[in-house]
C-alpha cells in the first residue's frame, strides 16, 4: 500500500502555511485559464522554446549518449489524453533509452545527492517492483477519480516512484516527464509553456533533500518543494507575458516574430523563426521576414537553403 491509498490519503494533515500554497497554485492557474487575451501565436512560441530550453538543459546536465530527452518529450504529445498506466511508464521510460522500459533486477547502493557521505541501499527483483508500480498507478488513478487534489496527488507519486527506483537509469528523468504530462493532463498547463526542469537543476539539492526526508508519514517536505517549483513556473511566465508585451488582435504576429528576430545575437534561418512559431504559417512569416528587411532592420546572406539572416 502506498501513500495513495484512500486510508492514508484521509490520514494526510496539512499545516495551515502549506494549505495557503497550494490555495496560492490553484488562484493562479484560474487566472491563467480564465483570460482570454493571451496570444495563441505567443503561447505556441513558448511552448517551443519551453521544449528546446529543457532538452539543452537535461542534455548539459547528463551527456550521457544513452539518453534522449528531447525524444521523450516529443513522445509526450503522442500520450496527452491516455490514462496513466505501467505500460505507459515503461514505454516513456524507452523512449529516454531505446535499452530501457524494463523494471529493475538488480540491487542498488547508490549515493544521496543530498548528502553524498550517505548511501541508500534499494531492493531489486522484478516482480516485486512490478507489482509495487501497478499498486501506486492504480491508487493514483483511483485518487484523481475520487476527486483528490492533482497537486498532493502528481507529487506523492513521484515521491513513491523516485523511492521505488524502478529502473536501473533514468528515474529522474521520468519523474520529470511524467510531471510534465500529468500537470498537463489535470488543467495545470503552465508546464507547457515554462519549463520546469530548468527550475528543478537550480534547486536540485533541495529536490533531494526534501525526498530524503518525506515518506508515507510525513509527505509535507516534498510537496512543499513541488509547490514551490510549481510556483516559480508561474511567477516566470507572468514575468514573460510582461516582457512580451503584446496584445492579441491585429498585428501580433508581426510583434512577436519582430521581437524574436530583435533578441537574436547570431545570424539565423527562416526555418529557426518558423520553429518558433509553428502556428504562424510559413508563408506570413516570409511576409514578415521580407518587411523587415525592407525596413533595414533585417539583411539576408546567401540564397536558397542556405541563405541565414542577422540584425542590420
Amino acid at each position: 500500500m502506498s501513500i495513495l491509498a484512500k486510508t492514508q490519503l484521509q490520514q494526510l494533515q496539512l499545516p495551515l502555511a502549506i494549505s495557503q500554497q497550494l490555495a496560492d497554485l490553484r488562484y493562479r492557474q484560474g487566472l491563467l485559464s480564465a483570460s482570454s487575451s493571451l496570444s495563441t501565436d505567443l503561447l505556441a512560441g513558448m511552448a517551443v522554446k519551453s521544449q528546446l530550453s529543457a532538452s539543452k538543459i537535461m542534455a548539459a546536465k547528463d551527456s550521457s549518449p544513452n539518453f534522449n530527452y528531447s525524444q521523450a518529450l516529443s513522445y509526450l504529445s503522442t500520450i496527452k489524453a491516455q490514462p496513466l498506466s505501467c505500460a505507459l511508464i515503461k514505454a516513456l521510460h524507452q523512449q529516454l533509452n531505446p535499452q530501457g522500459g524494463r523494471w529493475r533486477s538488480v540491487k542498488l547502493k547508490v549515493s544521496r545527492r543530498d548528502q553524498p557521505d550517505k548511501q541508500l541501499l534499494v531492493p531489486a527483483g522484478q516482480e516485486a517492483i512490478a507489482a509495487a508500480m501497478e499498486l501506486l498507478v492504480s491508487e493514483f488513478n483511483q485518487a484523481i477519480h475520487n476527486g483528490v487534489e492533482p497537486l498532493v496527488a502528481i507529487p506523492l507519486l513521484l515521491m513513491e516512484l523516485m523511492k521505488t527506483f524502478p529502473f536501473f537509469d533514468g528515474n529522474r528523468r521520468l519523474a520529470l516527464l511524467l510531471a510534465r504530462q500529468l500537470l498537463d493532463h489535470q488543467g495545470y498547463d503552465v508546464v507547457n509553456t515554462i519549463d520546469l526542469e530548468s527550475e528543478m537543476i537550480a534547486t536540485e539539492r533541495a529536490f533531494y533533500r526534501s525526498l530524503n526526508h518525506s515518506d508515507s508519514t510525513n509527505p509535507i517536505p516534498w510537496l512543499s518543494y513541488w509547490w514551490v517549483l510549481i510556483r516559480r513556473l508561474y511567477q516566470r511566465f507572468d514575468r514573460q507575458i510582461q516582457h512580451a508585451n503584446i496584445s492579441p488582435g491585429r498585428g501580433s504576429k508581426t510583434a512577436l516574430i519582430e521581437r524574436f528576430v530583435k533578441q537574436q545575437q547570431h545570424p539565423f534561418r527562416y526555418g529557426d523563426v518558423c520553429r518558433a512559431f509553428p502556428t504562424i504559417s510559413n508563408d506570413h512569416i516570409r511576409m514578415i521576414l521580407r518587411s523587415l528587411k525592407e525596413r533595414h532592420i533585417i539583411l539576408t546572406e546567401g540564397k536558397g537553403r542556405g541563405a541565414v539572416w542577422r540584425l542590420c
